[in-house]
């Protein structure tokens, strides 16, 4: 069995030795988590409704099947609902991170 450092000397064909890394890279991490951070916020802001069958839909990964049998409500009326809310989500993202980058520049 060899060592770390025996394996990271230069190889044959002088590539360095990289350790493969299964998932996301902390700046993958990172980026995920702040974009995580803002859907959140931003679903703050969003009618009741809306919040409702987002958060059924991309969190808790519910058909939306399922969603209109938890909130009783038609199926049509899920998937409007769903529409309406990521079109409102949308802008209010852009504006947080509006907000963001100006509150950046100021510092």
């Amino acid at each position: 069995m060899a060592s770390l450092d025996e394996m990271s000397g230069n190889t044959e064909d002088d590539r360095p030795f990289e350790i493969a890394m299964d998932g996301p890279s902390p700046l993958e991490q990172m980026q995920s988590h702040e974009s995580c951070a803002e859907v959140a916020e931003v679903l703050l802001k969003l009618e009741p409704n809306y919040r409702e069958v987002l958060v059924l839909r991309f969190h808790e990964e519910m058909s939306l099947e399922e969603i209109a049998s938890v909130t009783r409500a038609p199926l049509s009326t899920v998937k409007s609902r769903l529409y309406r809310g990521l079109a409102a989500l949308k802008p209010e993202i852009h504006q947080l991170r509006a907000r963001k980058r100006v509150a950046e520049v100021r510092a």
